[in-house]
């Protein structure tokens, strides 16, 4: 079975950071966007173009501006190639 997108996200929490685990089944340009509650982007950012395997990145849970972004809930998309997958995760200061 291939295991494709977001494996895992921890701390979760987000206390002050992140790191976003994720697996890719083909090579692909992986990126990611960050969304607050009201589905507005608040970050993005690439990882480049990845091989097949395991791979992690970090979120300092900051917005565009690089300001700490609010207690709450966000979204993180990841896309890779013409895939995307989404998860939740918390922001806990």
């Amino acid at each position: 079975v291939q295991i494709y997108g977001i494996k895992s996200i921890h701390p979760n929490p987000i206390t002050p950071y992140s790191m976003i685990d994720y697996n890719l089944s083909k090579q692909a340009d992986v990126s990611f966007k960050i969304y607050n509650s009201r589905g507005q982007l608040i970050n993005s950012f690439s990882d480049g173009n990845k091989i097949v395997g395991n791979h992690s990145i970090a979120w300092d849970g900051t917005d565009f501006s690089g300001k700490p972004c609010p207690n709450g809930v966000y979204f993180i998309k990841m896309s890779a190639g013409r895939d995307s997958g989404i998860r939740k995760v918390m922001i806990v200061r």
